[in-house]
């Protein structure tokens, strides 16, 4: 799964989270999935804005028994 946007590319590949943005200060950004939380949050123009971070709890999670 890949999502490319002006200087930022966002792909999962081989069970990794990656995020990579041209901009240095903030750099590159790599994390199994489940550590990683993503919200969207929908702007005005049809602009979504997407913020990646660290996970405090599990979002999505298999049902225990």
């Amino acid at each position: 799964m890949v999502f490319e946007q002006d200087t930022v590319h966002m792909r999962v590949d081989h069970a990794i989270f990656e995020v990579f943005r041209r901009n240095r200060v903030i750099g590159s950004y790599r994390a199994p999935p489940h550590w990683v939380e993503v919200r969207a949050e929908t702007r005005r123009a049809g602009v979504t804005r997407l913020q990646v971070r660290r996970a405090i709890s599990p979002v999505f999670a298999p049902p225990t028994t």
